[in-house]
């Protein structure tokens, strides 16, 4: 059994940036659901027959998770609209939890460092296969035969060359942000030399070619593992928030001087303030705003901004849950010395905390799965580095 949910959660650490081809069901799910149902289920029996040690990293942390969860329940069970829809977001986000606590469970302290680096290679390998596919696609695309059945790359810049293919260009460059920081701060050690310069490579390029928001958070990953000097490093951190200011304010759609993610969060803004404590639901739209102009017909958005988007829908006990969640995680981290993979992983979830500015990054699964290597990266003996831990036995862990 152990076995079997180790493999099934490299599946989905593999494949999980693959939204194309969709499976035919009625809610937006990928397949790489399937191998997550899997691990979550075979992890859930490993522990009843106590195949596996409880996990004890981040109990805090975990904690708030299933407050997350709890909460979103409540809202779900109070909210209006279809049944199905309701019952789908609780389910999605169970699932999510599921992420958490089965990579905590399987990357735990000194004997989950080999787990740890293999999720990491699958997730790299993912990513890479995934940029090569979307830069793959919009090369196809200026020939002017692009292929209809995958995601364009034009987006809201109009350019004809953005990388998508298998999955859209925002979450394309969101899924690629953690594997180019760990890449870089410990690629070689995963990777081997070579593999690891080609990785960087196709990464970037990604990245770079995607032109979207999330290359502040590149820019604010490569500053905190490569400047030194806190001095430095705060004032680099103030420009980069200055920066993302900036790009809130820059109305890419046009016809509006005031932008329309700023349209998008007052009126979110305003769907919070009118239900604080349970949010509005899955179903109900929280920010009805005109497109692409003011005056135009109104469509509906999600807020664009992770706070606001989970306490409309979920309220404002569910956005401290989840931050709760967070901090915690980065706080575990902080009780061990600095090593590159320990680096990589808090450099990592702060990018992903500021990207989670200027984008909804609670219902990502590379953020759960994020989460739950932090988390078991901060059951390490501290004073252990993780290069240190993965270098120890490579044996299975005792089973019965």
């Amino acid at each position: 059994m152990p076995r079997v949910a180790r493999a099934a959660l490299l599946v989905f650490a593999a494949t999980m940036g693959f939204d194309l081809p969709a499976p035919p069901v009625p809610v937006h799910a990928v397949w790489a659901d399937v191998a997550l149902a899997l691990a979550i289920g075979a992890t859930l029996l490993a522990l009843l027959l106590r195949l596996v040690p409880r996990p004890q990293a981040a109990p805090g942390a975990f904690a708030a998770g299933i407050a997350y969860l709890g909460w979103t329940g409540l809202s779900a069970a109070s909210a209006p609209g279809a049944t199905g829809g309701r019952i789908g977001w609780v389910l999605g986000v169970t699932a999510l939890v599921g992420v958490l606590g089965a990579t905590v469970t399987w990357t735990e302290g000194a004997g989950g460092a080999p787990m740890r680096d293999r999720l990491l290679r699958a997730w790299i390998g993912g990513a890479l296969l995934l940029g090569l596919i979307g830069l793959g696609a919009g090369a196809l695309a200026q020939t002017g035969h692009p292929l209809r059945w995958l995601h364009a790359g034009a987006g809201e810049l109009g350019l004809a060359f953005r990388p998508a293919g298998l999955q859209r260009v925002g979450l394309l460059a969101q899924l690629a942000l953690v594997p180019f920081i760990v890449v870089l701060a410990d690629g070689e050690r995963l990777l081997g030399r070579r593999m690891r310069t080609a990785a960087l490579t196709i990464l970037a390029l990604v990245l770079g070619a995607g032109l979207t928001r999330t290359l502040l958070a590149v820019v604010l990953g490569v500053v905190l593992l490569r400047v030194p000097r806190r001095g430095a490093r705060r004032f680099a951190i103030a420009g980069l928030v200055l920066a993302a200011v900036a790009a809130l304010l820059l109305d890419v759609h046009g016809g509006d001087a005031r932008g329309i993610r700023w349209r998008i969060a007052a009126a979110a803004l305003a769907t919070l303030k009118a239900h604080p404590l349970l949010g509005v639901g899955p179903t109900a739209a929280i920010a009805l705003v005109g497109w692409p102009g003011p005056h135009d017909a109104t469509t509906s958005w999600d807020a664009h901004m992770t706070v606001l988007d989970i306490g409309a829908r979920a309220g404002i006990p569910a956005v401290v849950a989840f931050l709760a969640l967070v901090a915690l995680t980065l706080r575990g981290l902080r009780q061990h010395l600095q090593d590159p993979l320990r680096a990589a992983l808090t450099v990592g979830l702060w990018c992903t905390v500021f990207d989670a500015f200027c984008v909804d990054v609670e219902d990502f699964r590379h953020v759960w799965l994020l989460l739950g290597l932090c988390a078991g990266y901060a059951a390490s003996a501290p004073g252990v580095t993780g290069s240190e831990l993965s270098e120890r036995d490579d044996e299975e862990p005792v089973e019965g």
